[in-house]
């Protein structure tokens, strides 16, 4: 049905309550018509000579929305082609309606065995669960192109009948329909080289009788089309204007000698036929969509609302390949160790307006905000930004597990990452044994998340940052420089080769000299605290009874705190008279040595930082950066800590 709202001032003849009721009943049911979808976007149609002017403004198409992802298994999912998924499935939940998965699959000759099923793995691990598709069913199935070949034929016919297309009988000029792009059209594969469209009706059932191959090819009878795109505008295409876009519509085949359909006329009767509202995907595709408009007009069909989103390029302006980045969706997933939340976060934010201008962002918060507002122009890729939105969602997803005893499994994801690549057999065995107690490897991985989740990039660079939790820090006798252990520098996992998506490799510095301004008091104070009775049996939560471990990770963070409070309650205790001692050798008179009134002299400050780098380079060989002392103190245990802090003198 196609709504033709003329500027004419003549009066339209009253209709009946009734017949009005009745004809907003059949607009309600078509679905695809202006009312339904808020506009019929700007397309101008010719009626009796007079333009038609628009109907509704596109700000009013926010109503239920059926959107869809069409992929062709002829490859896998590649960082552009989720990107453009994840942004139909917000659209479609934005608006409370119907993400749609279709299967474009009727290029059999470069289908890729497995890449219909790794697709479907992919978007359902990045959350993207279709609402009608393959495995889920719908009313408006086979969601599969290669099963709907009648209905396309059936289309086919329909043109045919009404002169908007012709069997031609050519021999192919240039590259075939079977073997190119889909978005090869029109002279790109050569047109017709005769004269087909004039065949007489005897001519062509001469040539059908004796099985002369033929392709149908599209036959417009417009000198122009106009369409709006909500990114880009009103666009216009003039067959005197030298469009490329315009020319490339004639004689365009649109089925194929096998008598399987080409991109162009499946796209346009499929999305017709599910009731697609909004087609959203890559500018690549605007040069086919004064054709796809064409042939919406041809069947006398309301076209979708279009929006076509930038393309991802490099720093130097080239589309993303394999070439030139990691684009192969399950390698980046396996490689770098990526969250959905992460990867989703971070693609929606490349090229999309974020009207909050919050980064971090789930799939529900995204979908609240979610609008149609993209940049126009190239989006370049660069990784900064996913791995600051790693870091992020890691810390979120600590910080539920630690909240909430049922939030568990929210670490698994992260464990078996770093599962995989932790090297548990090349451990010292002594350390090993100091280490793990009665703790599992998961255990232990678990509770240096809890106590660090906020440098997880990848599963191989966080590993790296943490080595010392593996290996321990070099020892080096008095005067001698030659390390006697592994080093900590050491990677836990093996270099790889250094790609776009990955940080490079941050080695950890040689134990140095630690500087301390009070070397004599601070080394006092970890002697009697690594000795104090008290934080012994604190840290030797890992030697008792497996019963006795945390059942969850609430509980795990909890003990590890209830572990490390100890010895910073002895910590305070020793440094009020450190500190009380160190005043008074400089003549100051103390009214009140309570912890309150001390914590507020340079002292008591200067002391404690000296304390915690010193006692950090025992443990880790840093002076600086990572989690707390006392807490990595709790995570070793016991008989680590205090071997690392009697074998390792101030360096």
């Amino acid at each position: 049905m196609t709504i033709l709202i003329c500027s004419s001032s003549r009066v339209l003849p009253i209709r009946t309550i009734a017949s009005i009721q009745g004809w907003i009943a059949t607009v309600t049911q078509q679905h695809m018509t202006a009312w339904t979808r808020g506009s019929i976007e700007s397309t101008r149609l010719i009626s009796q000579g007079k333009r038609v002017r628009k109907v509704f403004d596109k700000s009013q198409a926010i109503t239920p929305a059926r959107t869809r992802f069409a992929p062709s298994p002829t490859g896998f999912l590649h960082l552009g082609s989720l990107r453009t998924a994840i942004f139909n499935y917000l659209w479609a939940k934005k608006t409370g309606g119907q993400f749609i998965l279709r299967v474009e699959d009727t290029d059999r000759k470069r289908t890729v065995v497995g890449a219909e099923k790794r697709l479907f793995e992919d978007l359902r691990w990045a959350g993207l669960q279709w609402d009608e598709g393959p495995e889920v069913g719908g009313n408006y199935g086979p969601y599969n192109q290669s099963k709907r070949n009648d209905l396309y034929q059936y289309h086919a016919n329909e043109l045919l009948d009404s002169g908007h297309a012709y069997r031609c009988f050519c021999p192919a000029s240039g590259p075939s329909a079977d073997s190119a792009e889909p978005t090869e059209i029109g002279a790109r594969l050569g047109g017709c080289s005769g004269d087909c469209k004039g065949l007489s009706k005897s001519d062509i059932q001469d040539r059908l009788d004796k099985k002369t191959t033929f392709v149908v090819r599209f036959q417009s009878h417009q000198d122009r089309i106009v369409w709006n795109d909500l990114v880009y505008g009103d666009i216009v295409n003039k067959a005197d204007s030298g469009s490329k876009m315009f020319n490339s519509i004639a004689d365009t085949v649109l089925v194929k000698s096998d008598g399987t359909p080409t991109y162009h006329l499946a796209n346009v009767v499929d999305d017709h036929d599910m009731k697609i509202t909004h087609v959203i995907r890559g500018t690549e595709w605007m040069p086919s969509t004064p054709l796809h408009v064409a042939l919406y007009q041809a069947f006398q069909w309301q076209p979708p609302l279009f929006a076509h989103v930038s393309l991802l390029t490099d720093e130097g302006h080239n589309k993303l390949s394999k070439r030139n980045f990691d684009v192969d969706v399950t390698s980046l997933i396996q490689k770098y160790g990526l969250m959905p939340e992460s990867l989703v976060n971070y693609l929606v934010l490349l090229g999309w307006s974020n009207p909050d201008k919050k980064d971090v962002k789930n799939m529900q918060d995204l979908i609240d905000v979610f609008d149609l507002k993209f940049t126009k122009g190239d989006t370049v890729v660069t990784t900064e930004k996913l791995f600051f939105l790693q870091r992020q969602h890691a810390m979120r997803r600590v910080k539920e597990a630690i909240s909430d005893p049922d939030a568990s499994h929210r670490l698994d994801l992260l464990l078996a990452y770093l599962r995989e690549q932790t090297k548990v057999k090349d451990w010292q065995p002594q350390m090993k044994a100091n280490i793990l107690g009665n703790r599992s490897v998961d255990m232990y991985l678990q509770s240096i998340l809890v106590i660090d989740p906020g440098t997880y990039e990848t599963p191989r660079r966080y590993l790296n940052e943490n080595n010392y939790f593996f290996r321990r820090a070099p020892v080096r006798s008095q005067g001698s420089t030659e390390s006697s252990t592994v080093p900590s520098s050491d990677p836990i996992v093996s270099p790889q080769e250094p790609s776009p998506f990955e940080m490079p490799n941050k080695e950890l510095p040689p134990p140095r000299k630690v500087d301390l301004a009070y070397p004599a008091e601070v080394e006092q104070l970890v002697d009697v605290i690594i000795d104090h009775q008290v934080v012994r049996e604190s840290l030797s939560l890992w030697d008792g009874p497996v019963e006795d471990n945390p059942k969850n990770v609430k509980e795990l963070h909890d003990m590890i705190a209830k572990a490390a409070q100890p010895c910073q309650d002895i910590l305070n205790t020793l440094l009020v008279q450190k500190v009380g001692e160190v005043l008074k050798a400089k003549g100051s008179e103390l009214v009140d040595d309570s912890i309150p009134i001390l914590k507020k002299t340079d002292e008591w400050k200067q002391m404690t930082v000296d304390f915690h780098k010193y006692l950090r380079s025992k443990l880790s060989g840093r002076t600086d950066g990572g989690p707390s002392t006392f807490r990595v103190m709790a995570v070793l245990g016991y008989k680590e800590s205090r071997l690392r802090i009697r074998e390792h003198g101030n360096a």
